[in-house]
Parts: structure tokens; sequence; C-alpha cells
């Protein structure tokens, strides 16, 4: 994994140990919707979850019935690596292109990650030009404007049971209007569509990796975090840091 287990590697485990001294107890549930119930009830202020928290926490929670339900993208960074000396550095212009300037801070440094990045759909070429011809009439339908707006955009007032997990797929998903029109809140419809809007225009995304046995990388990366963190209560920081390479 050399040389990708770095100090910008080290540093977000330094930053999820910290994020984790202000988590719920229940933040490494296997059912990402217990601790996210945490936010709707008031008992926590910040989560990072899905795009369908949107529907989920704008419709009937603690937070939007007292006016404090907010939206934004994921933050940026100062720092970015360098992949020559594995080291963190300061952003600069040259470094940080697609990044951003603030007076007080300098340059930000913002890498949109599209997790699970997007399904794809084929049709078989081994079969009858007839059934080609309805597969792809269907996939037309099924991906078109009037009918993923429909599964997209679902009504606030609707039984949560029925709401999908689908984000946004199209531009004219994130039309602010339309969210409004659907029962949610002006402001935060605007936040979520503006903030999404930003992400999909980023020139700097981050997508998954995407090779033969990936997955097991991500499998092996996640359970030596996870147990890693769910152990690292009252330990010094020099086993900490022991720990993190």
């Amino acid at each position: 994994m050399n040389p990708l287990l770095v100090e910008a590697f080290t540093e977000t485990v330094k930053f999820m140990e910290e994020v984790l001294q202000y988590s719920s107890d229940d933040v490494f549930d296997p059912n990402p919707y217990v601790p996210l119930a945490n936010l709707n009830n008031g008992e926590c202020m910040l989560t990072y979850f899905w795009g369908d928290q949107m529907k989920l926490s704008g419709q009937d929670s603690y937070l939007k019935q007292n006016g404090q339900l907010g939206v934004g993208r994921t933050p940026g960074s100062t720092k970015v690596l360098d992949r020559e000396t594995g080291r963190l550095v300061d952003c600069t212009a040259e470094l940080c292109q697609y990044g951003e300037y603030y007076q007080d801070i300098g340059w930000v440094n913002y890498s949109p990650y599209i997790a699970n990045g997007g399904h794809g759909l084929a049709i078989s070429a081994n079969t009858t030009p007839e059934k080609q011809n309805a597969m792809a009439d269907f996939l037309m339908f099924a991906g078109s404007k009037a009918q993923t707006d429909k599964y997209t955009i679902q009504n606030a007032t609707a039984n949560p049971s029925i709401y999908t997990a689908q984000d946004p797929t199209r531009k004219s998903h994130l039309v602010p209007d339309k969210w409004i029109a659907q029962g949610y809140d002006e402001e935060l419809s605007k936040e979520y569509t503006q903030s999404l809007m930003k992400t999909a225009l980023s020139k700097n995304l981050v997508v998954d990796i995407r090779f033969a046995k990936s997955s097991d990388i991500y499998g092996i990366l996640s359970e030596q975090v996870l147990n890693h963190l769910n152990s690292y209560t009252g330990k010094s920081e020099e086993e900490l840091a022991a720990e993190r390479i």
C-alpha cells in the first residue's frame, strides 16, 4: 500500500479519533440509520451521511421543527499530499488549482468523494434484436427525467418506509423549486441542491478505486481502522501513533 498509507492517512485516522470523542455510543452500529436517528431527535448536532438523509431528516425531525437543519458540502483542507515525499504540505495556488482562497486561512483544497460511484446498465449481445430493443426501451424509460423525478424527489409527507435512497442523478433534480413543491423547507432545499451542484461540477472529484480485488483492499482497511477506533480510548499518544502506522 506504499505510498498511499503515509502521513495523509495517519492524519485522517487521528481526525477520526478526535471526532469519535463527540460521537454517540452507537456510531458504529451496522445499521447506519441508527446513529442518524440521533441527529433527527436532536441528540447530535452533525452527521456525515448519504444524500437520502435530506429526505429522512427533512421530513419531521426535531431539527427541522426547530429550524436548525442544514446541509453543506464536505469541508476541505489547507493541506494536500505531496506524493513524492509522502508528506502533507500547505496548499498553494499551484498545488490546489481547483481549491478556493480565503483571506484568513489561505488556499483550501476540496476533493468531493463520489462514493459507490454509480451504477451501470448493460444489454447482452447474446440475445435477439427484439429483446435488445425492448430492454433499451425499458432502460430509457426507467432513466428518464419523468420517472427519476418520481423516485428521487419524493414527497416530504410520504411514509418514510417508501423512501428510496436514490440521490439526484440529473441536473434537473437539483432545481430547488422541485423540492420545495414536494414540501421541503425552502432554505434547506436551496442548501441541499447548491451543495450537490458544487460537488457535481468540481474538477477535483474523487471516485472509488476500480480494479480486481479492490473490494478486498477496502475491506481490510475498514476492518483495521474500525478495530483501532473501537479500542483507542485510554491509550497513550505513543501507543496510538504506533497503531496508526
